[in-house]
């Protein structure tokens, strides 16, 4: 006889998000394919999926108060229009269609089973973050900017998990690559103005694969994907072509890299998602 599972699904920066499931055959497993936003978890710059067991009481615990959740919210649904981010409360049975499900937009005036649902699935999430199963981790460092403020980063990606994870390769897009670097003033946010964040995309050839992994790259052009074993890293340097008018001061470098989903065999674990990437502080100095 099939498992009673439950799941929760929040969105975070757009248009990823965060999943948790849990069932008491199965264990709980946290699906991450975004940075963490709005919620008192670290944002480690990681994307992917983490895996761990829970006691049979703490899971029954869980699907009371989703039950508790999904009712508070079933006799009150509004239309909502297309694209609207929405918290997912699910339970149902393995492998079968969800038995009940509800969605609702996030605010700081939720029912209060809700809430109660929402930070223990946000609390088992944290717990599974120890756990990591198909996980890839970034790092990434930028070089003091040479005359003309030229931006020099060094990115980082490796395998934390216990198992491999494939990832798209970035430099087999077509056009525009799924890399952003974001060049913010280092102040407080309510002293941002609007001309002191950069946003950059990279074209085509501001990107190099620094240090392959695996086969080297076929004589067509980048291969599609990139396999990493656990404790694997691939680097990119990413050098923009495009001097940077910045006044003088600390600004803040990151980058963002969209891996794509990938068709692969049933086997293989598919990292997927926007990772996004603090990549230190840079100082401009006076023209001289």
């Amino acid at each position: 006889m099939a498992t009673w599972y439950v799941s929760y699904s929040q969105p975070m920066a757009p248009p990823g998000g965060l999943a948790v499931r849990v069932s008491p055959e199965a264990g709980c497993m946290l699906q991450l394919t975004s940075a963490l936003v709005g919620v008192a978890l670290p944002d480690r710059a990681e994307l992917g999926e983490y895996r761990g067991a829970l006691p049979d009481e703490e899971a029954e615990a869980l699907h009371k108060l989703a039950t508790e959740a999904i009712a508070a919210v079933l006799g009150d649904v509004e239309p909502l229009e297309p694209g609207t981010a929405v918290l997912e409360l699910e339970l149902g049975k393995l492998g079968s269609p969800a038995e009940q499900r509800a969605s609702v937009v996030p605010s700081d005036s939720l029912p209060a089973a809700v809430v109660r649902y929402r930070d223990a699935m946000l609390k088992v999430a944290g717990a599974l973050f120890e756990h990591p199963y198909a996980v890839v981790r970034g790092k990434a460092t930028c070089a003091p900017p040479i005359p003309g403020h030229l931006i020099d980063v060094t990115l980082e990606l490796g395998s934390a998990g216990s198992v491999p994870a494939s990832i798209s390769n970035p430099l087999a897009a077509q056009g525009e690559l799924p890399m952003r670097l974001m060049i913010r003033k280092d102040v407080p946010e309510d002293r941002l103005e609007p001309e002191d964040t950069v946003f950059l995309a990279l074209a085509a050839g501001e990107a190099t694969l620094v240090r392959p992994v695996g086969a080297a790259p076929a004589k067509g052009g980048p291969i599609p994907a990139l396999r990493l074993g656990p404790g694997e890293t691939v680097s990119f340097r990413l050098q923009p072509r495009r001097s940077l008018f910045l006044a003088p001061g600390a600004y803040r470098v990151s980058v963002s890299i969209d891996l794509a989903p990938l068709q692969l065999a049933a086997s293989e674990d598919v990292v997927h998602g926007t990772l996004r990437v603090p990549a230190g502080v840079i100082q401009v100095a006076k023209n001289k």
